[in-house]
């Protein structure tokens, strides 16, 4: 929403009667740019910048605490205790051992439970040029001459004459110039809420079942589809088809930019055989869920430096470890040779050294 075109642009966060912020003061905090946690050491220099950190110091004049863990039930309490330890810095080791064993070169599991795995699982990795190429790979392996990649390019107009992406959509991380898709591909929403109360909110991840062009247009010629029939596991609104209830048609969209000179006209798909773990934040793994167990590429030690609880945020997504001798059951496995014991025991350290989680418990004892 453009808060500019709706007539509360003078209104504190653009008239919304009621705004609320979650998150863990130990996942993820703004390592080297300046965020929201900063408002109280200084406001920056610009009024946009102060109001911003006004803003924020005010929300935290009414503060809760959530002590209820829902993701991980009373049953996962080996995995409660690694997460309670883990998150502040001082897994034990049996803990980190734990840990080590989710990984799929590790003894616990056979060639074949990793191929099981493998097929079920979803990729998470540390950094977009890994989970690009990752996608990339799949899709290869997915399409066939029965089943093609359909290559679909964003359709763009600027006063109107027809153009590349026009500048006022470059910094649009959600619109990619081409998308490439065929039947059975895993896909994510991306840049639209269409419904969220139905599970149709950026980042629901489903399956591609049709691509429908309208008769004697297809995508060679730079048209569009109709629509793409997703299947959704966790979709719960309206049926569109009485035999496949989790099958929705995802249409064309147009966006128009700020200064309404310039026209964009995609389809709001990419792909989702694997996520960043900055996309997946707020998603979860398990036998209860839409997706069933994650494979973390948990990315090098000096990333997690940069981003101190990032590797915390990827354990944290799953809803359970299995139990010992039996890790088949888990939801998070690891790939890759960044995960190791000494990786595992300093997850709090930063770049500079000090850790992040002492900085935080003091500046949050300061807001009155």
């Amino acid at each position: 929403m453009n808060v500019w075109t709706t007539g509360h642009e003078n209104e504190d966060w653009g008239g919304i009667p009621v705004i609320v912020i979650f998150g863990d003061d130990y996942q993820l905090i703004p390592p080297c740019d300046e965020g929201a946690i900063d408002s109280f050491t200084g406001s920056g220099n610009s009024n946009i910048t102060k109001n911003g950190a006004y803003q924020f110091i005010k929300l935290g004049e009414c503060t809760g605490k959530l002590n209820i863990i829902v993701r991980q039930d009373k049953e996962q309490q080996e995995f409660r205790k690694i997460l309670a330890n883990t998150r502040i810095g001082s897994p034990t080791d049996e803990n980190v051992a734990t840990l080590m064993s989710l990984h799929l070169n590790s003894n616990e599991f056979s060639i074949q439970d990793v191929k099981n795995i493998e097929k079920k699982a979803m990729y998470v990795f540390a950094n977009k040029k890994k989970m690009k190429e990752f996608n990339t790979e799949r899709l290869k392996e997915q399409h066939s001459k029965q089943n093609p990649i359909a290559r679909l390019k964003v359709q763009s107009t600027s006063k109107n004459k027809s153009t590349k992406i026009p500048k006022c959509f470059k910094n649009d991380n959600d619109i990619q110039p081409i998308t490439n898709l065929c039947r059975e591909a895993k896909v994510q929403i991306c840049g639209k809420n269409f419904e969220p109360d139905w599970g149709l909110f950026n980042g629901a991840v489903g399956t591609v079942k049709e691509i429908v062009f309208n008769k004697d247009e297809n995508p060679l010629d730079g048209t569009l589809p109709q629509y793409i029939i997703v299947d959704f596991p966790d979709y719960c609104g309206p049926p569109w088809m009485e035999n496949k209830p989790t099958w929705v048609p995802i249409p064309q969209i147009e966006l128009s930019c700020s200064n309404f000179c310039c026209l964009i006209r995609f389809i709001p798909l990419s792909l989702a055989y694997a996520k960043t773990g900055h996309t997946f934040q707020g998603q979860s793994a398990g036998p209860d869920h839409a997706i069933k167990c994650i494979i973390i590429q948990p990315g090098s030690c000096s990333m997690e430096q940069l981003c101190p609880g990032l590797l915390y945020m990827f354990i944290s997504r799953g809803s359970t470890i299995g139990e010992k001798g039996n890790r088949i059951k888990s939801s998070i496995f690891f790939v890759g040779d960044e995960l190791t014991k000494e990786r595992i025991k300093n997850l709090t350290k930063t770049k500079s050294g000090p850790k992040f989680c002492t900085y935080i418990l003091m500046t949050v004892e300061n807001v009155k």
